[in-house]
Formats: structure tokens, C-alpha cells, sequence
């Protein structure tokens, strides 16, 4: 068994990727391994292909040569596509995770392998959504590589109405209205700060200009 795996240096990715070569000891299976920008060149023979939070489109002759699965940082379909941690408390989802789901020629539309979703409490951030989210990807890629590797099968359900959000530039000015600005600049003496309540946890706010 050979197997490329395809990532984008993330602490995450990295961490996959050393799972990922890790069963070389238990299968027998060769792992080469891409984890630094965009891959221009592919090897000639390979049977199993990992993309990995890898942010660029696998090339449709190499979804042919091989099989290919990908680890997507959210729940599809409900959230394909980029910027997806900021989506789903923007759209104040009632849950997250990460899907693994074999790859098509589109970006997140490919047959879905299986999902690991959890709660969104109201204090998390995008960045604890994420994080946890990359944890659930390992926990799936743990499960379903060496299935794969060893020619068990995998589940297999088609996508409907899949979401896909376009890279975009996000406005990250928060409007609030002049009381609260006040508020803000009143209680800005360091070093004491105005702080805020955001579900159980506090937020102390500091303000920089820019």
C-alpha cells in the first residue's frame, strides 16, 4: 500500500501526519508525505491518497488514480467551502465538528465516510471551534485510514445541498452602539480593563490602536 498524504504544516496537520506515517509499523504500507504549500508534482503510483485540512484542489486525473479521502474541519454539508469556523457561530449552529468524506472533483461534495460532532456552547470562539474540530479529524482518521489500508468497508452517503462558502475577506469591525463605546474607553486604565460575560466565561478586553 502506497499512500500520500497532503496537509498544510498546521500543528494539526503535523500531528496527522505523523499518525498517518506511524502505521508503517503495524500495515504494510509506504507513506510519502506533503505538508508546505501547493503540490505540483504527484508520484506516478500510489493507492491511497489523505488530504488533510490541505487547502488546495486535487487535480481530477489523480482523484482517478487513486482513492482519496479528505478531512474537512466542519459538519457537510451543512459548511463547506473556507472560513467555516467563523460560519458556524455566525450562523449560530447548535453543533460542530469534522467530516471525512471521499474526494469528487469540487471542493466538500464527495461521498461522506462518517462525522464527529458536538455541542456549540455560547462562549466559544472560532478558534476553540476549530481547534476542536482538528481533534475530532484525528479522532476519524485514527479510525478510518487503517480500515482503509486494509481493504475493510467504510461507510459511504451521499451529499445533498451542500453548502460552500467562498474565501472572502471578513469584516472584523464589530459595530456597538456610542454607550458602549463610552463604557469601553471609561473603563480602559491598565492595569484595569472592562471585561465582558460571554456564556460562563469572562473576556477581558484591551484595546490597541492600530
Amino acid at each position: 500500500m502506497q499512500i500520500l498524504f497532503l496537509g498544510n504544516n498546521s500543528q494539526a496537520s503535523l500531528r496527522a501526519m505523523t499518525m498517518v506515517k506511524s502505521l508503517r509499523f503495524t500495515y504494510d504500507c509506504n507513506v510519502c508525505a506533503h505538508n508546505n504549500g501547493k503540490v505540483c508534482h504527484y508520484p506516478e503510483k500510489y493507492d491511497l491518497g489523505i488530504s488533510f485540512l490541505y487547502p488546495f484542489l486535487v487535480p481530477k486525473k489523480e482523484l482517478q488514480k487513486a482513492t482519496w479521502i479528505n478531512f474537512h474541519p466542519a459538519l457537510l454539508p451543512a459548511f463547506g467551502g473556507r472560513n467555516v469556523h467563523y460560519h458556524v457561530i455566525k450562523n449560530n449552529s447548535k453543533e460542530f465538528g469534522g467530516t471525512v468524506h471521499y474526494m469528487s472533483d469540487t471542493f466538500d461534495t464527495g461521498d461522506i465516510i462518517d462525522t464527529k460532532s458536538m455541542p456549540l456552547e455560547p462562549d466559544f470562539t472560532a478558534e476553540d471551534v476549530y481547534n476542536f474540530a482538528c481533534d475530532a479529524l484525528l479522532e476519524l482518521l485514527e479510525i478510518y485510514v487503517p480500515k482503509l489500508i486494509q481493504g475493510e468497508s467504510v461507510p459511504r452517503s451521499s451529499q445533498q445541498d451542500t453548502q460552500y462558502y467562498k474565501q472572502q475577506k471578513i469584516n472584523d469591525m464589530v459595530s456597538m452602539a456610542d454607550e458602549t463605546k463610552r463604557d469601553l474607553m471609561a473603563l480602559t486604565f491598565p492595569p484595569h480593563y472592562p471585561k465582558v460575560k460571554i456564556g460562563d466565561t469572562v473576556y477581558k478586553i484591551k484595546l490597541e490602536k492600530e
